[in-house]
């Protein structure tokens, strides 16, 4: 069976789009803590891989404690400053913000 060369020509410049979603931070379980204590981030299309995610309170990166598509478990780190929780998908380099600021407190 004979493929006319407009088949091949379009076969051969097919487009493959792929869509990604941006995280996003719906809310915070609480607007301020201590270093060392566990707050719940909860959103959409955060990655399961906690390796994928890097977390920020501020000025001091977040230890993620466990990780779902909608749900972040984060512990604070000493050094935290008053700032947006910042959810970075690493492997996307796409990154997101909670609406209102976190205080680290000491």
């Amino acid at each position: 069976m004979k493929t006319g060369w407009l088949s091949c020509i379009v076969s051969l410049f097919s487009l493959h789009i792929v869509l990604v979603q941006a995280p996003q931070v719906l809310s915070v379980s609480q607007g301020k803590g201590a270093a060392d204590e566990t707050v719940t981030v909860a959103g959409n299309n955060f990655s399961t891989n906690a390796a994928d995610l890097a977390v920020w309170v501020g000025a001091s990166r977040a230890t993620i404690k466990s990780t779902s598509n909608q749900l972040l478990e984060i512990v604070v780190q000493a050094g935290g400053t008053y700032d947006n929780i910042q959810v970075t998908n690493l492997p996307l380099g796409l990154t997101c913000y909670s609406d209102l600021q976190f205080l680290p407190t000491y």
